[in-house]
C-alpha cells in the first residue's frame, strides 16, 4: 500500500464465533466446534467450492487436519483476549446459544456477561 511489495502477508483468514472457530485457506475450510456444540467440518474448497461433502474425518485429510487444527489453536492462543476466551473458561460480551454446553464445560458458576470491557490491543 505504500508501493512495496507485501512479503509476509497471511494466507489465512480466522473465525471465531461463540463455540466455533475455523479457518479458511485458499484450498481448505476447517470449522472446529467445542465440546458438545456441534460436528467439526473441513472442506475441500477446491474440488467441493460450495461446501456440501464434509471430510472431516476421512484418512486422505488427516495430515491436513492437523495442520489447519495447529494453526487454529495458536492463532487463539497468541491473539484471543482470555476474558472473552470461550476455548479456556471464558465468557461472552452479552448472548450465547450455548450457555448450557460452555456451564457444562466450565461449571454453573459461568454466565454470559454483559458489561462492555476495553477493546483488545495489539500488544
Amino acid at each position: 500500500m505504500k508501493g512495496s511489495e507485501l512479503t509476509a502477508w497471511p494466507d489465512a483468514v480466522y473465525i471465531d464465533q461463540d463455540a466455533t472457530r475455523a479457518i479458511r485457506t485458499d484450498r481448505y475450510s476447517f470449522w472446529k466446534r467445542l465440546k458438545d456444540t456441534g460436528e467439526h467440518e473441513f472442506y475441500d474448497v477446491r474440488d467441493d467450492p460450495e461446501q456440501m461433502n464434509n471430510v472431516y474425518g476421512s484418512p486422505d485429510y488427516v495430515d491436513v487436519v492437523s495442520d489447519l487444527d495447529m494453526k487454529l489453536t495458536t492463532f487463539f492462543d497468541t491473539y484471543s483476549d482470555v476474558d472473552y476466551d470461550l476455548w479456556r473458561g471464558g465468557t461472552v460480551k452479552g448472548s450465547t446459544n450455548y450457555a448450557g454446553a460452555f456451564k457444562s464445560l466450565y461449571g454453573e458458576q459461568w454466565e454470559a456477561e454483559a458489561k462492555i470491557k476495553p477493546a483488545f490491543r495489539e500488544q
